[in-house]
């Protein structure tokens, strides 16, 4: 029963909520809001090396080709992000596995629990 209470009221508690979702859900979630901020922080680090460099980049404007910086840019954002997302989708699964084991442990606890 202490055991129980520790699950339900400690750090557990939060894989009983992961639990509620489905697993495909979960990961989802975890992607899309992963999507956003790797893109507003990619956009952020962009924006201070933009700035941290305008001297040198005002004194080439006339050599820069903004056409092939925007493609280079693009991809290396987009490696970026696939790689990102492939990370963080497997640390969610790997979350997920973790929280369900938690529950499957609860569960058999309470089956003890009511059986005696």
């Amino acid at each position: 029963m202490t055991e129980l209470a520790r699950i339900s009221s400690g750090k557990d508690r939060r894989a009983l909520e992961i639990c509620r979702y489905k697993r495909s859900d979960y990961i989802v979630v975890h992607l899309i809001l992963s999507f956003f901020l790797t893109t507003i922080g990619f956009a952020g680090l962009f924006l201070l090396l933009t700035l941290g460099n305008m001297e040198a980049i005002m004194d080439s404007i006339e050599v820069l080709n903004l056409r092939q910086i925007g493609v280079v840019l693009a991809l290396v954002y987009a490696g970026f992000l696939v790689v990102y997302l492939v990370i963080e989708g497997h640390l969610a699964a790997k979350h997920y596995d973790e929280a369900k084991r938690v529950e499957r442990k609860y569960r058999r606890r309470l089956r003890e629990l009511s059986c005696s």
